[in-house]
C-alpha cells in the first residue's frame, strides 16, 4: 500500500450500529497490523509503509460498513485494535481503517460463508472514500442477488436474464438449477451476517 495511515482522517463508526450494517462476500488483499501507543491518539500509523511495525498480509471474506472477516492464520487477540488497509474491485484508492478484532475463528468454517481460519473485525474508524465504496458495493451486490433470487423463484427461470445477471457474481459455474440456488441463497445470507455462523 502506498502510504501510512492517518487515523485523524478516518470516520468514526457508531458502535451501536456495527450489527445494523449489511454485509457482502468480498474476496481481495488485504493489510493490516497493531495499532500501538501514540498511534491510538490519532498521529500516523507507519505499519502500512512498513517502517514501525510488522505488516500482515489476508484475504478478506466478507465486508460491510461494521467490519471485515480476515482470512489469516496471524490471529491477534479478541480486543487488539488494527489497522487495515485494502482495495474495493476496480477502485485505485486504498480503503483504510482501524478496527478491534471481535471474534477469532481458527479452523476453517463449516457454513461455507467465511474461509478459512481468521479474524472478525469491527470498524472503528474507516475513511471516508472507503465508507462510500464499501456502502456502494453492499448495495449493489445486495440488489443483484435479489434480482437473482426472484428470477429463480420463476417458473420456469428466465436463463438467459440469470446468465446476465451471474455474469456480474463470483458464481461462475453451477450444477443445475438447484445448486445455483444454493449459491444465492448462501450468498443472501451473509447480507446479514452474524456473530453465531
Amino acid at each position: 500500500m502506498k502510504t501510512p495511515l492517518d487515523s485523524r482522517s478516518l470516520r468514526a463508526i457508531d458502535p451501536k450500529q456495527l450489527r445494523n450494517y449489511q454485509r457482502a462476500t468480498l474476496r481481495v488483499r488485504v493489510e493490516y497490523g497493531p495499532v500501538k501507543g501514540t498511534e491510538k491518539e490519532g498521529k500516523k500509523m507507519k505499519g502500512a509503509a512498513g517502517t514501525r511495525q510488522k505488516r500482515h498480509v489476508g484475504v478478506t471474506s466478507s465486508v460491510g460498513l461494521g467490519g471485515v472477516y480476515i482470512e489469516t492464520k496471524d490471529l491477534f487477540k479478541i480486543g487488539d485494535e488494527l489497522w487495515l488497509q485494502f482495495y474495493m474491485p476496480g477502485e485505485e484508492q486504498v480503503v483504510e481503517a482501524v478496527g478491534k478484532v471481535s471474534w477469532l475463528s481458527n479452523k476453517p468454517n463449516p457454513s461455507e460463508r467465511l474461509g478459512g481460519p481468521g479474524m472478525g473485525i469491527s470498524f472503528n474508524r474507516l475513511n471516508e472514500r472507503g465508507f462510500r465504496l464499501i456502502d456502494s458495493y453492499v448495495t449493489t451486490k445486495s440488489r443483484l442477488f435479489r434480482k437473482l433470487k426472484f428470477l429463480l423463484s420463476q417458473d420456469p427461470p428466465d436463463l438467459k436474464k440469470v446468465n446476465e445477471l451471474l455474469s456480474s457474481t463470483y458464481i461462475k459455474e453451477y450444477r443445475n438449477l438447484q445448486d445455483l440456488r444454493r449459491q444465492v441463497d448462501l450468498e443472501m445470507s451473509t447480507f446479514r451476517l452474524s456473530r453465531k455462523n
